[in-house]
């Protein structure tokens, strides 16, 4: 039996039942498993970081070609010293978030965002 599309969680389920019958068990179907996430995420995660790159060059209005500029590092000193904590950057900063995470999230695990 294989997994057509499979998500974090049944990649989870297996390695737990791979572990507790090791003795007994042929990890086939966690080994397809686990290389089926990881073409998903070699097809689509340049396409998700790309993106989440651009949203961060629009917000700090500097253009995405600049190599000087670490977007992700800046963004995450910001959220840590409280920089985005209120008014329209809060907003949007929450907006690139969430979109990036809903991005990933349908990566490693398609069928979470269907269930949420």
């Amino acid at each position: 039996m294989t997994i057509d599309n499979p998500s974090g969680q049944d990649l989870k389920r297996l390695t737990d039942i791979v572990l507790e019958n090791a003795e007994n068990c042929e990890p086939n179907e966690l080994i397809a498993a686990a290389l089926s996430i990881i073409a998903r995420e070699a097809n689509t995660g340049d396409a998700v970081n790309a993106a989440y790159a651009k949203h961060l060059s629009i917000f700090y209005e500097q253009p995405t070609s600049n190599a000087d500029v670490n977007f992700n590092r800046r963004f995450a000193e910001d959220i840590r010293s409280g920089a985005m904590d209120a008014g329209e950057r809060a907003k949007l900063a929450h907006d690139i978030l969430q979109a990036h995470a809903r991005a990933r999230l349908e990566i490693s695990n398609p069928e979470y965002l269907d269930k949420a």
